[in-house]
């Protein structure tokens, strides 16, 4: 080693010398070289091959710097005494950038491995950075659209410098393009990019929350970032170990500060404008570039190999950052499509509301005008007590009308905090009895009590007075509507510092709607009303909404086989003296001159209906007004039947079949007028009973629905008079067209059966003339008996007691019975207490005729036909089955169709069930077994 004096100085030049012995089988040798800072040359056995720049003392001697990662291949062979061995010599200079030398391992091994080696490293770098690449153009392009998104932008810059970083270390694939830069600029350049890295991702986090970097910090980063890169741009060569030194201390500590501050936003939520997850990737990104300063020191002093870990972390956090991307574009997105779903719904629900205002008005106001024409209509002598009741009827429905204009009224009031409500001390006791005597009249057709058991003098209430009448008026209209027979009570109850006032009715558990109006008080207040629909009652709604700005709220119970009940809880008063509380009575008596009040609104109350010759009509409403609209329109055309709810209409189609149209609203409580459509259309086809749909709404998926419901028609309320009459009217005619066409089609089959019979019969008869004449005889003069029955039969009514069509059966066996002898055997069994019900004529004889000539007579041993005829519950069972030659389902199939094909009697006979009674023929058949038809015939 020597003293001091005697030490190698370092003035930036060397030279190593290595003799390796190697296997005597290898004779192709490779050797990698990374990274030799800044020139070098490379001899094996005396033998240069390799050169990056040219080692030398100075530029006079023709020093020039150049570094990039070099493999050889060479064979093992040279001047060494063995062959063997590889004396190796390496030659460095680096006299301008001291930071140098042998930064990595030289690597020494056979062609294949040295080779793959190299051939890795360069997919690896040119995978990771044609990511950063298409990364970057994908962010430029995001930020073209969305110039406002400048998070983008930096991004975008963040990549590119990323890429350049890469791409320069390493393997060094940058140098593969651009060979002619000098390698001294590529450090400047690296360092730069560094600052331009660090400038993006501060300003990329600032972009994602103010909160998370101030913009005093921004600044002092962007200047010291600007200050560090110009400084390493500019400063000479030989100043470039310090500089460097220097700018990586101060990146190394920005990051760390960075760092620092998104771990206490974490921390103290001081993340305003995004959220916490995001600033925890946000502090993931920020440590990566500490590591990957970290893993730069090591590869420098060989301690890290390669950049492949660190910047395979890279590429997972830029993952990241686009999964972050995409979820909050696909956040916006959605947000987007909500409100857009809530706009749509909003517009829906101006139109509904418009729909319900309009038709709360003018129905009202037609039947307003039905009524005072009556009254005007001097050829019609009117009692004192009818006009009385009508004029009454009128008041209901105008102060019902006013009720309706004050409660949307108050809705946009409430919405816009406009609403000036004036609370006062008063006893509850007189308001309810006011109301009572209010909706007297307003009927549901239901034998309805009222009754007011609350206590006079007992509860004091702090509310405003006009609106507390508004809410008791909607709360008792509704349960009015809603109740089943029985009464409706209202009684009182304090609670704590509130009076409950319990509007009890009978009825069973309704589904959730009630609640569900209730609750979309708040919803609506929150400013998400698109996401529900209109109120089905407006009045319900703006009860509780009054009631809530009052300092009380409206509740509701209901709870299985017991009764239901409204909850209006109201502020109790606090001080009053007696004198305030007999002022309060005396004036709600004098107001409205009430009494203790015990209402019994009987079914008849409303309107007295005429029965009368004509068609019958059946109007399904739950609204009394829009009844007795239907009713003034249709009483002069038809006779109107009623029914205020689905249940009630079922029922009077069940018990009155002479109903021939029928009027359903689609909205009712308890069933709506969708199933009751498709309830009728289980028993009456399609023109047997029309109905025409009315609803509010106009949408395109509510006609859908009706219709495939089986509706006839659809009309929208409010309607025109003169329309609904003349469709009802078109209804009618179509119905009285098809029942015509009907009977005419009836008679033709039956005509048809008729010819067929007698000329098979004939046929059978004169086959016997001459063999057996008497028996030739007895059989014309059972046929003359068939004959003078049938021609009693009324054509257009062809329908005979059962005992008839057994008489004409029995003709007809005796007429085959001559023909074919013992080959026929009949079996008929039928019970004798049905042979008085009704049927329709030749509906069972075509079949035997059927049994016997296609059945057991194309047997040559022939067979037995049997015949039974039974009652089961509402229906008779009629069946005809035989032994003969049976049927193939091909042969079937072709007997059932419309076509001229097969038998014509059994095609008769199936087509006159089906428009009879909707009812078809059952045809079992089994080939070479015999064939069972049966027909059900409704009593």
């Amino acid at each position: 080693m020597g003293n001091e004096d005697n030490k190698q100085k370092d003035d930036g030049i060397g030279t190593y010398r290595l003799k390796i012995r190697v296997n005597n089988d290898m004779d192709i040798l490779g050797l990698r070289i990374k990274n030799i800072r800044v020139s070098y040359k490379i001899f094996a056995n005396g033998k240069e091959i390799a050169a990056s720049g040219n080692p030398a003392a100075d530029k006079e001697s023709g020093y020039v710097s150049y570094n990039v990662p070099m493999t050889v291949i060479f064979p093992l062979k040279g001047e060494a005494n063995n062959s063997n061995t590889i004396d190796l010599i390496i030659q460095v200079a680096n006299i301008h950038y001291y930071n140098g030398g042998l930064i990595q391992s030289i690597y020494l091994g056979s062609e294949k491995d040295i080779t793959w080696d190299y051939i890795k490293e360069i997919i690896l770098d040119v995978i990771v950075v044609s990511f950063l690449i298409l990364t970057c153009t994908y962010y430029l392009v995001i930020y073209f659209r969305r110039r406002e998104d400048k998070k983008f932008l930096y991004m975008s810059a963040f990549c590119i410098s990323l890429a350049f970083l890469i791409s320069s270390g390493n393997a060094k694939i940058f140098y593969m393009l651009v060979d002619q830069i000098p390698y001294l600029l590529v450090i400047k350049f690296r360092t730069a990019s560094v600052a331009i890295s660090i400038m993006s991702v501060c300003l990329f986090i600032r972009e994602m929350s103010k909160e998370l970097i101030s913009a005093v910090t921004m600044k002092i980063i962007l200047i010291i970032m600007f200050i560090s890169m110009t400084a390493t741009v500019a400063i000479p060569d030989m100043y470039m170990v310090v500089t460097e030194k220097a700018v990586t201390t101060i990146f190394l500590f920005t990051y760390l500060m960075v760092a620092l501050r998104l771990l206490y936003c974490i921390f103290f939520n001081r993340h305003e404008g995004t959220s916490k997850r995001v600033v925890v990737f946000l502090l993931f990104l920020d440590l990566q570039f500490i590591n990957e300063y970290i893993s730069t020191i090591l590869y420098y002093y060989s301690v890290a190999k390669s950049f492949l870990v660190s910047n395979l972390t890279f590429v997972l956090l830029l993952l990241g950052l686009c999964y972050m991307f995409v979820d909050e574009y696909l956040r916006a997105y959605n947000n987007i499509k909500e409100v857009n779903e809530n706009l749509v719904a909003t517009d829906k629900i101006k139109e509904e509301f418009l729909a319900y205002a309009s038709n709360e008005f003018k129905s009202p106001l037609q039947t307003i005008a039905n009524i005072t024409k009556d009254l005007l209509n001097e050829s019609k002598e009117l009692s004192l007590e009818s006009q009385k009741e009508n004029l009454l009827y009128v008041l209901s429905i105008s102060a019902k009308m006013s009720d309706t204009v004050n409660d949307i009224i108050d809705y946009q009031n409430l919405k816009n905090h406009k609403l000036k409500l004036i609370n006062k001390d008063f006893d509850i006791y007189g308001m309810v009895n006011a109301v009572l005597e209010t909706v007297r009249y307003m009927n549901t057709g239901q034998s309805v009590v009222l009754l007011n058991t609350i206590e006079e003098k007992r509860y004091f209430i702090s509310a405003d007075e006009n609106r507390l009448e508004q809410i008791l008026y909607n709360l008792i209209v509704y349960a009015i509507k809603i109740s089943e027979n029985g009464d409706i009570r209202i009684s009182g109850e304090e609670v704590r510092d509130e009076v409950y006032v319990r509007i009890s009715y009978e009825g069973k558990e309704l589904d959730e709607n009630i609640q569900t109006e209730l609750l979309k008080v708040y919803r609506m207040e929150l400013g998400k009303e698109a996401t529900g629909s209109l109120p089905k009652d407006m009045g319900i709604y703006v009860s509780r909404l009054l009631a809530v700005n009052m300092g009380g709220d409206v509740y509701f119970e209901s709870e299985e086989n017991k009764n239901s009940a409204f909850i209006l809880a109201l502020p109790r008063a606090n001080m009053l003296t007696e004198t305030l509380k007999h002022q309060n009575i005396a004036a709600f008596r004098k107001r409205n001159n009430t009494s203790p009040v015990h209402l019994e609104i009987s079914k008849n109350t409303e309107v007295e209906f005429q029965k009368v010759s004509r068609p019958k009509i059946l109007l399904v409403d739950d609204d009394t007004v829009s009844i007795k609209l239907l009713y003034d329109i249709c009483k002069e055309e038809f006779e109107p039947l009623i029914a205020y709810n689905g249940t009630q209409a079922l029922e009077l189609i069940k018990s009155d079949k002479n109903i021939k149209i029928a009027l359903v609203d689609t909205v009712m409580p308890g069933i709506s007028g969708y199933e009751v459509c498709r309830q009728i259309r289980t028993r009456y086809s399609i023109f047997e009973l029309p109905v025409l749909l009315l609803s509010l709404r106009n949408a395109t998926e509510d006609i859908e629905t009706g219709l495939e419901a089986g509706a006839n028609d659809f009309l929208i309320k409010p309607f025109n008079a003169k329309e609904l009459i003349n469709r009802v009217k078109t209804l009618r005619k179509m119905q009285e067209a098809l029942q015509d066409a009907v009977k005419i089609e009836t008679v033709f089959l039956q005509s048809q059966i008729k010819q067929h019979f007698l000329y098979n019969s004939l046929n059978s008869i004169v086959s016997l003339c001459y063999s057996e004449p008497e028996r030739a005889g007895n059989l014309l003069s059972e046929l003359s008996h068939y004959l003078r029955s049938i021609l009693e039969i009324d054509p257009h009514h062809s329908i005979i007691e059962l005992h008839k069509e057994i008489t004409l059966v029995n003709s007809y066996l005796e007429l085959e019975k001559a023909r074919f002898g013992t080959r026929l055997q009949v079996r008929l069994d039928y019970d004798e207490a049905i042979l008085g019900l009704q049927i329709p004529a030749f509906l069972i004889q075509p079949v035997v005729e059927n049994a016997i000539r296609h059945g057991v007579m194309a047997r040559a041993t022939g067979g037995t036909v049997t015949v039974s005829i039974r009652k089961q519950r509402e229906t008779i069972l009629i069946s005809i089955k035989d032994d003969g030659v049976g049927m193939t389902e091909d042969v079937l199939e072709l007997l059932m169709k419309d076509t001229l094909d097969g038998s014509i009697g059994l095609k008769n006979v199936n087509k006159r069930l089906n428009n009879e009674y909707g009812e078809k023929l059952q045809i079992q058949s089994e080939k070479d077994v015999g064939t069972c038809v049966t027909m059900k015939i409704p009593i």
